[in-house]
């Protein structure tokens, strides 16, 4: 009766008591990293856009004072197959999903986490890529994505987000921003990383409202731009 109990409250309220696959027994616990689980969940919605194809494995490695590795595992899960599978995807049931559609699941723990107190690094290896993002969460409750695809970032997730690789030259974010006030999207905050000193500076734009797609495809066109997609959180 517990047990049937505990999927009714999750699967009506999404209330978090003690869930089937959630390894947690103290539910102070729980409560105290479900921040944590919101970043996961997050950057699984975001890792599951950038790899719309098959995936093959994931791994979620936490690291520091976050050391609920499986608990992570699973929100990261639920945000990932979020948009892939139509049914509903729970704590519950997000493991399951996962394994039914041939995905590999790996979780792991270590002290090392650089020179935040808390870490959570994400994995995705697909067909033919292998994508990565890590996040934090900050002092207040703040969740920030920390590392997305090799670049250092300090980006609070939210909204609608442009993820734009470029040629690191000069007069990109002119061009880039000129494009965008002519179709009358507004910038929130525009982000750039050139972390890994090859000529290319990767950017995080975050927008007001969704970009149509002719505009995307119009920012593609640039000469300056290697890549642009848009992801939502």
């Amino acid at each position: 009766m517990a047990v049937c109990e505990q999927v009714r409250d999750y699967l009506i309220h999404e209330k978090l008591n003690n869930a089937l696959n959630m390894p947690i027994s103290d539910l102070a616990k729980l409560k105290e990293i479900q921040i944590n689980l919101d970043l996961a969940e997050t950057m699984g919605k975001l890792q599951g856009q950038l790899n719309p194809r098959a995936i093959k494995k994931v791994h979620v490695e936490c690291a520091g004072t976050m050391d609920e590795a499986k608990p992570a595992a699973l929100a990261f899960l639920k945000g990932l197959l979020n948009d892939r599978i139509p049914d509903r995807v729970n704590y519950i049931n997000a493991e399951t999903l996962a394994i039914e559609l041939g995905i590999g699941i790996e979780h792991s723990y270590t002290s090392d986490c650089g020179s935040y107190t808390n870490l959570i690094r994400t994995q995705v290896t697909g067909e033919t890529d292998c994508t990565e993002i890590h996040g934090s969460v900050f002092e207040g409750n703040q969740i920030r994505l920390v590392n997305i695809l090799g670049y250092e970032f300090d980006v609070t997730p939210y909204g609608t987000m442009l993820f734009t690789r470029n040629n690191d030259v000069p007069g990109v974010i002119g061009k880039v921003g000129t494009m965008l006030g002519k179709a009358n999207v507004n910038i929130g905050a525009y982000l750039l990383s050139r972390e890994m000193n090859d000529g290319e500076a990767f950017s995080v734009i975050r927008v007001d409202n969704p970009v149509a797609e002719n505009i995307l495809n119009d920012l593609q066109d640039l000469p300056e731009i290697i890549s642009v997609q848009q992801l939502h959180c």
